[in-house]
């Protein structure tokens, strides 16, 4: 689950933190923020950077299968007196309301935040939590279908005014062999809170990943390394894909391992990816 934050873990990091010390071996090629949180996409990079190596192109957030209430932008009337599309609290998070995807007022609200980031500069939209279609298969048994059909809906809108679409895939690994949007992310390959993932998933995650890249999709890839080895491993194994370690360290950007040249990215809720 991805949470971009706000304009303050946007601009101040980068010139506080090494701002002009990137490693040679990357550079930044895609952030994706919460649109909320900054006017003006292309000044915040700059403030960003003395002189970045490439200027990133930018993804707005949207919280597609979910409703959060602590979302700066939220409507609290909303939650008060809930549209039809409003479901009950997921159960991950109390705060987080499932959404029916596909209702017309629901996509309309998904169009009202695809305008949001074209007027604001944005490069594309990034959808989260795709896979939660998982958690209404109970109620109902073609919500598969039903997130396909919304993804593809605000996809289609999105090509429409200039912008594209990546999607966080999450578990929902079919999407990635079916689902027509510019990109998919998948969260976990290789680590997961610096364990290792069982080798016989890592192999299906891949396939997946390769297919749909095969397919002409950008593949992101976040995966969670806690040391120097486990990132370099990481790094070293998928440089095919748009790749992102992180050390679970949501809220800072690019630090150097003490005594030593070699970076460490954690992930940020600025979302950045690096590649070679």
């Amino acid at each position: 689950m991805i949470k971009p934050l706000f304009i303050l873990a946007l601009i101040v990091p980068f010139p506080v933190l090494y701002s002009s010390h990137f490693s040679p071996d990357f550079v930044v090629r895609y952030v994706n923020v919460d649109p909320n949180a900054v006017k003006n996409v292309e000044f915040a990079f700059l403030e960003g950077f003395e002189s970045p190596p490439i200027a990133p192109k930018s993804f707005c957030y949207v919280d597609f299968a979910t409703a959060e209430d602590y979302r700066r932008y939220r409507n609290s009337s909303r939650y008060e007196n809930p549209p039809s599309f409003l479901g009950n609290v997921t159960p991950r998070n109390e705060h987080q309301y499932f959404v029916k995807v596909r209702d017309p007022g629901r996509l309309r609200i998904m169009y009202e935040r695809i305008d949001l980031a074209k007027s604001r500069g944005f490069y594309g939209a990034f959808l989260d939590l795709a896979d939660y279609y998982v958690y209404r298969l109970d109620e109902y048994p073609d919500a598969y279908e039903r997130f396909v059909y919304a993804i593809e809906n605000v996809t289609v809108y999105a090509h429409s005014i200039g912008l594209k679409v990546v999607v966080n895939i999450g578990s929902a690994l079919r999407y990635a062999y079916d689902l027509n949007v510019d990109g998919i992310l998948r969260e976990v390959v290789y680590f997961y809170m610096g364990e290792p993932v069982d080798e016989e998933y890592v192999s299906v995650v891949l396939e997946a990943l390769y297919a749909a890249k095969s397919r002409g999709l950008w593949v992101f890839v976040v995966d969670e390394a806690v040391n120097l080895e486990e990132f370099m491993y990481a790094y070293s194994h998928l440089r095919d894909f748009y790749t992102f370690i992180t050390d679970g360290d949501y809220d800072h950007m690019p630090r150097r391992y003490e005594g030593t040249n070699k970076y460490y990215f954690p992930f940020s809720r600025l979302l950045l990816y690096f590649s070679s």
